[in-house]
This record gives structure tokens, sequence and C-alpha cells, in this order.
């Protein structure tokens, strides 16, 4: 699968989170000030904490997404995030590479997506099975029905678009569960090292120290 790396970066679905960058100049907190939701505008309350520099997701909502037009590109990105609620099981992640989605101002939904599910589900109406695994995934269709976020997508039309990597990681890690997924109410780091060619994506699931988990190169 080819994908196209683009410069602007991140974050959808977490119910906290809040980043740093690292480049040549050193660390930079990032700031969500000027960040806007896309998706359908429908799905999804977003809560920015200027004092704290954190964003909050208040819905258990279909995708919504949160994004900046900064270029953080060849840099490395660190910030930490937690579902902080014990409500239900789906899906939280961010996005990569966010060029448009289906929503008022776009016909296409084209990034980079990492997701991961707290338990495995079947729920028919939206396809079939969904897994407790890390996915990596690029997207690149104007498809917007849940269901092309729910399943695991092997590579689709003309291989464009589709799932690059998984990952289970191990339950015995404190921040992982018995089916390998998220836990409630844990702190977990992330680090994103994302460049023209490479990204490899890290986490930090409660042992201290980071876990490679899903990465792609072309």
């Amino acid at each position: 699968m080819q994908v196209n790396f683009r410069n602007t970066f991140l974050i959808a679905l977490f119910s906290f989170c809040s980043s740093f960058i690292y480049g040549q100049t050193g660390q930079i907190q990032v700031s969500f000030s000027d960040w806007t939701q896309r998706g359908d505008s429908d799905n999804g309350n977003w809560v920015y904490d200027s004092d704290n520099e954190s964003l909050k997701q208040t819905t258990n909502s279909d995708p919504t997404f949160y994004v900046s037009n900064e270029n953080y590109i060849n840099k490395v990105v660190e910030g930490v995030f937690k579902v902080a609620t014990t409500d239900d099981d789906d899906f939280v992640g961010f996005v990569l590479g966010f060029e448009s989605a289906v929503d008022d101002s776009g016909s296409v939904n084209k990034f980079l997506l990492v997701d991961w599910k707290q338990g495995d589900q079947n729920y028919t109406d939206y396809g079939g099975y969904s897994y407790a695994e890390m996915r990596f995934s690029y997207f690149d269709t104007t498809l917007s029905d849940n269901s092309i976020f729910w399943k695991t997508q092997a590579a689709r039309d003309g291989n464009t678009w589709g799932v690059i990597d998984t990952f289970e990681p191990s339950s015995s890690f404190t921040g992982v569960n018995s089916q390998g997924g998220w836990v409630d109410n844990f702190t977990y780091s992330f680090k994103v090292v994302y460049t023209e060619s490479n990204v490899k994506i890290y986490f930090d699931f409660g042992n201290g120290t980071y876990t490679k988990a899903v990465s792609y190169t072309h």
C-alpha cells in the first residue's frame, strides 16, 4: 500500500489529551487553542482547557476529529491521554496527516488513523466483529458509514486504503486488560516519530518504558 505523508497532525477521539513537540529547537508545549473540530458536527463535544492546555471529549459519539494545521513532520510528538469513564468499551485514537473528512468542508476521509478498542465486540449493524487491538490504518475514501471505522479493513479499492499494521499489547502490562484493550481511567503516554518516509508510534502501557506498537515505512 502506498501512503503519501502530509504535514498536518492529530488528534481525535481521546477523552483527555495533552501533547509536547520535540524538534531541533527543543521541547515545545502544543497549544490546542487554534485547533478545529472536523467530521460530522453532530458527533462529539470538544472542551478546551487553556489553563492545562488539554482537550476533553465529553460525549460517547460516532467518530469525531480535532485537528491542527501546523506542520509537525520530522518531529517527535509526545503526550498523554486517558478514558475517564467506565461507561463503554469502544475506540480511542488519533489521526495523523489529516487532509479532509466527510463533513460540510470535505467529501473524502483522508488521513492516517491509530485506534484502540477496549474489548472484543460483535456488532452486526456495523458489519461484525471488532477486536481489542491497536490498528494503524490509512483512509482515502468517500465512504463514511461507521462500518469502515468499526471493522478491521483489509486493503481495499486497488490497495489504496485499509489497515497497515496491528498490535495486541500484552495483558501483563498494568494498562492493558485481559483481551489486550485499554483500561478505564488509566493515563497512557504516547510518542509519535513522524517523517516524510515513515511513522512509528510508541505507548507506555504502564511499565514506565515505551513499546513500539505500530509503524509504517515506504
